[in-house]
């Protein structure tokens, strides 16, 4: 199973084969479970329909290996481990895994592709522990946590399993995100606006410039800023963006003037235009803060869909699976140990040994994975003044 990954660009590749599927009506949706749109480009039909009527049927015609072996005959060592539940949409799936690649990633293992679909391996994951997902997880460097929007995966009894599994064996865990949709032109529109209002107050302030309108506009707008750093970013309203952009783009206006028109004091001029591109930014930066923030927030939530908590109350497609990992924790008497490890990974989204370490220490870290590229930013102007 280690020996068994599929790299990017076969996920790139499968997400291809799927859309030639749906556009040529290949594939029949299934009544009462999986009733897909096939114009659909965001969710898709779900794993379990392509598994049917995809991988098995290709497969089956190449030997019955898995469709990783069908592409690479002698195997590609996984690095990745990424669990998730066969309920979800494969567009969803892919789109997923594809936005969150980790930078030095180089082959993921993936169930539904690397384990042959046709044929039984019930024997070989009698033991969970030492079943082809334990080792593939055990090879690989991070495990990816994808959601979905039907339930969450923590309701699995597999997926409560292997999170548990790269949590004690101290794995990189990821929980991947959905691409922002509109991200770019939202961005793009925050910028407009910061120029138009720089524009106004720069005509506003051309024949009325004064030294205390300056020291004024900037001191409100680092007030601004320094709230909006306090933040969550999923707390952050437009119109919080907003307020802040106005008053970055009011601040900013007037410095131009100030660069045409010489202050009457002493005021060191040299790292005014370093330091308001670098605010600039921060506040245009800040709007793609929100959007991830809200973004992150979805994805949270998805992966407390019917979740209850305890890995007692996850379920399995076969109960024989369910009853092999349920057997094993609770002779190990690590039941609750699972339930603390995914409690661990829905309060930070993200675990990693310096921050098991962490929180070992600190107690819950909530959204450790959050971060603000507008906080680095306006940090980075901070720096640049105190060094004058």
């Amino acid at each position: 199973a280690a020996r068994a990954g599929a790299p990017r660009q076969d996920l790139v590749h499968f997400r291809a084969v799927v859309r030639h599927y749906l556009d040529s009506k290949e594939l029949e949706p299934v009544k009462g479970l999986d009733e897909f749109d096939s114009k659909d480009d965001r969710i898709g039909p779900s794993v379990h329909t392509i598994n049917a009527q995809v991988i098995m049927p290709v497969t089956k015609r190449h030997g019955s290996m898995s469709w990783a072996l069908m592409l690479h005959a002698d195997g590609l060592v996984c690095d990745v481990f990424v669990t998730h539940c066969w309920q979800e949409g494969i567009l969803e799936f892919i789109d997923k895994v594809l936005h969150n690649w980790p930078r030095r990633g180089r082959h993921a293992y993936c169930c539904m592709l690397c384990n042959p679909q046709n044929l039984s391996i019930s024997h070989m994951i009698r033991s969970p522990s030492d079943s082809p997902f334990a080792h593939a997880l055990r090879a690989s460097r991070c495990m990816l946590a994808v959601p979905n929007e039907k339930v969450s995966i923590y309701s699995r009894v597999w997926c409560a399993y292997e999170a548990y599994l790269a949590y004690s064996e101290s794995k990189v865990i990821i929980v991947a995100s959905a691409p922002v949709p509109h991200l770019w032109w939202s961005v793009a529109l925050t910028a407009l606006l910061l120029a138009v209002v720089a524009g106004l107050s720069f005509c506003f302030y051309i024949h009325t410039f004064k030294d205390e309108a300056f020291s004024a506009s900037w001191l409100l707008c680092i007030v601004v800023a320094l709230v909006h750093t306090m933040i969550r970013p999923s707390w952050m309203s437009r119109a919080r963006i907003y307020t802040l952009v106005m008053c970055t783009g009011h601040a900013v206006g007037i410095t131009c003037v100030m660069l045409v028109v010489p202050p009457t004091d002493s005021t060191n001029t040299e790292m005014l235009a370093p330091f308001m591109t670098l605010i600039c930014a921060g506040s245009v930066a800040a709007e793609a803060d929100r959007l991830w923030g809200q973004q992150l927030e979805v994805e949270s939530k998805m992966l407390r869909l019917g979740h209850t908590g305890r890995v007692a109350d996850a379920v399995a497609s076969k109960p024989e699976d369910r009853e092999a990992i349920m057997g094993e924790l609770r002779r190990s008497g690590a039941e609750a140990q699972v339930d603390h490890a995914i409690q661990v990974l829905l309060d930070a989204g993200i675990s990693s040994p310096s921050l098991q370490v962490a929180a070992a220490k600190a107690g819950a870290l909530q959204q450790a994975s959050a971060w603000k590229l507008s906080t680095m930013l306006y940090t980075l102007s901070l720096w640049l003044v105190l060094s004058v």
